[in-house]
């Protein structure tokens, strides 16, 4: 496929870079933000809504998809330290699966959507906020998962002029280092900003066959930004972001075994480059906004290599790259006291190519292949928010979808089989939701909605038949409750929901040889949500979020062993997830907060036996420190009680990833 040109994209690079040459900086304090992952203050809590301050995190490490694990309920994040290569994403339960399947929950960087759970960003630094959309979104995102989306935001472009430095140091000879610079022209016409991190690690795990560690970290992070009010109803931004991981390997353990040590005759590493960049131009009218997007993005994984000891020593090493197109064009029109609607399209081309090479060390190969996949994405897209009466609010939404997808494989080792396959994806997904006033300060919601994720390939099995699987299909049900006392000091939100699953896709290894997607007939998931919100007094706020998800294949038969897994849980997603958090902010310059989470138990294939199941754990994480003037000091702990757990576990292997041990870091920041 032929790869398509997109001017204002490209002209991205040269408009930012001559643009902030343009800024006068003008000095000034920032604020020190809030140092505890939040509830917005300002907006009520809205059942499968969450919107949380993305908070200094703890200086142990930059922030990123799973600090908001746990956090947000019935968001789970299995991380496979592999800079997001195999991690799972999950939002009541339905998930992406390691490799193969298109992701559930989609995600945005500001406007610029991502097309894969392997290419989502490591760090977040330099994002604001973040808002977690539970549930089929598709009548509103461009590129929506069939779960729920998650939306990073940067910082309003209003914010004062100014900037920061910050260098931390802590064990495992962590080292880190952040700036961040805004400015504004004196009109206001422009604005500008550019972020970048750098942060480094020893490996948590040592290899007593080598003397060496495995799982060093070496990341490095930028951003920057140019908005531009070229009249009184048009503005232009412009986006571009970039990364680059040079990591150790994997760190995989043996189950059953310690956490922290492995004996084998090498380790390997993952080198990953990423960049990204968008553009949007917004014109208001007086009858609605016409927004236009266009973005592209490009990673590369090269190479991600590993040894295991499986008995034998057994090599893998892995190359992957994705690059995306994608445009959208949205009309809002402007609301009048009984109807708000919108209408947009969408259109999404995706390159994604791989090649992998295993063997036994030393020896020979046991397998080579490589693959290409391209995907085209188009979408139409609307809703319509009508006020039937004064205390009640009807949501009417329509998504109409269609992807096309080719796939072309060669195996190497250890046959010469080559193929080439296409399919389409025609997908109708309608939503309807409903707002009921109780009263001033408590609304009963209900939403009913469609979402679907894409079929594709299996890429590691060479026969064609058994590489297709189908797409998945979900249809929702919710009712919530939301509330909030006159003073707005304390907030809460409650959900129950219901997802009936058709063609449920499950990846492992079906036999010794075969590792790919197969379809589950039907799988259900059911649970409830909690999220409460407490300011008792303006130095103090606590914050509550609780998850609750039984997700169970209903029907499901091994295709080869014909084992019947009906009634198991289905894999990937935690059980429940628990977060309690507390902050305070003395009026003299001290602070201090802690969270505690709390993960459930979770299953990485359908047997439910124990070498499958990642258990339980409660992790503490706790800061504190001083601030004055433009100065901050802070003494951050996260694990801090060194809970002992798997964060991914690959049952075909015996082997998982263990969780970040206890770790302590000290920080300086100077803000002006």
């Amino acid at each position: 496929m032929s790869r398509p040109h997109f001017p204002v994209a490209a002209s991205f690079v040269l408009v930012c870079t001559l643009g902030l040459g343009l800024v006068s900086i003008q000095a000034q304090v920032v604020e020190i933000a809030p140092l505890i992952v939040e509830g917005k203050p300002d907006a009520p809590l809205r059942p499968g809504h969450s919107h949380l301050t993305l908070a200094p995190t703890p200086s142990t490490a930059l922030p990123s998809l799973q600090n908001l694990a746990g956090r947000v309920p019935n968001l789970g994040a299995s991380d496979g330290r592999s800079s997001s290569y195999g991690d799972l994403i999950s939002l009541r339960g339905v998930s992406n699966t390691p490799f193969f399947t298109d992701a559930a929950v989609g995600v945005y960087l500001d406007d610029l959507p991502l097309a894969s759970t392997f290419a989502f960003p490591v760090g977040l630094f330099g994002y604001e906020s973040a808002d977690v959309y539970r549930g089929p979104q598709g009548a509103r995102f461009g590129r929506a998962g069939e779960a729920g989306v998650i939306v990073l935001n940067s910082p309003a472009w209003e914010r004062p002029a100014g900037g920061q430095l910050e260098v931390g140091l802590g064990d495992f000879a962590l080292r880190r280092a952040s700036a961040s610079v805004r400015g504004a022209s004196t009109d206001g016409a422009l604005a500008a900003y550019v972020d970048a991190a750098h942060f480094e690690r020893d490996g948590f795990i040592d290899n007593l066959t080598t003397g060496r560690r495995v799982d060093d970290v070496d990341q490095t992070f930028a951003r920057a930004g140019l908005r531009w009010q070229a009249a009184d109803n048009a503005t232009v931004t412009l986006r571009l972001l970039g990364g680059r991981t040079r990591n150790g390997a994997q760190p995989l353990v043996p189950v059953g075994g310690p956490l922290d040590t492995v004996t084998r005759e090498a380790d390997g590493e993952i080198h990953v480059d990423s960049v990204g960049a968008s553009a949007k131009a917004e014109f208001t009218f007086d009858p609605g906004t016409l927004a236009i997007v266009a973005g592209v993005t490009d990673w590369s994984l090269d190479p991600y290599t590993n040894v295991l000891d499986l008995g034998i020593s057994l090599d893998s090493e892995i190359h992957q790259d994705q690059r995306q197109w994608s445009q959208n064009v949205q009309w809002r029109a402007a609301p009048t006291d009984t109807l708000t609607w919108n209408l947009g399209a969408f259109a999404a081309q995706v390159e994604t190519n791989g090649s992998i090479a295993r063997g036994l060390t030393g020896l020979f190969l046991i397998e080579a292949s490589d693959f290409a996949l391209s995907a085209d994405t188009t979408a139409l897209l609307g809703n319509a928010s009508v006020r039937v009466r004064d205390d009640l609010t009807l949501d009417f939404g329509l998504r109409l979808e269609r992807t096309r997808k080719t796939f072309h494989r060669a195996e190497l080792v250890p046959g010469d089989a080559r193929y080439r396959d296409d399919q389409t994806f025609d997908s109708l997904q309608p939503s309807l939701a409903g707002d009921y006033a109780l009263t001033d300060r408590t609304h009963l919601t209900a939403a009913i909605a469609i979402g679907e994720k894409p079929g594709g390939w299996s890429s590691f099995t060479g026969t064609r038949e058994l590489a297709r699987f189908d797409a998945e299909r979900l249809l929702s049900a919710e009712v919530g409750l939301r509330t909030a006392n006159a003073t707005d000091t304390l907030r809460a939100s409650a959900t129950l929901f219901w997802y009936s699953i058709d063609d449920y896709q499950i990846e492992r290894s079906f036999t010794e040889t075969e590792y790919l997607v197969v379809n589950a007939p039907h799988a259900r998931s059911r649970g409830g949500e909690l999220e409460i919100d407490w300011r008792p007094a303006p130095a103090w706020r606590f914050t509550a979020a609780a998850g609750l998800t039984d997700i169970t294949l209903r029907e499901f038969t091994d295709p080869y062993s014909g084992i019947n897994y009906a009634g198991r849980r289905a894999p990937y997603a935690p059980g429940h997830t628990l977060a309690l958090g507390g902050a305070w902010q003395g009026a003299s310059g001290w602070f201090a907060r802690a969270d505690v989470v709390r993960t459930g138990s979770a299953y990485y294939d359908e047997s439910e036996q124990p070498s499958s199941r990642a258990d339980a754990r409660t992790v503490v994480d706790v800061a504190a420190g001083f601030a004055r003037g433009a100065w901050r000091v802070t003494l951050a702990a996260t694990n801090l009680f060194d809970e002992g757990y798997y964060s991914l576990l690959i049952p075909s292997t015996g082997h998982g990833v263990p969780g970040a041990p206890r770790q302590v870091a000290l920080t300086t920041a100077w803000q002006w």
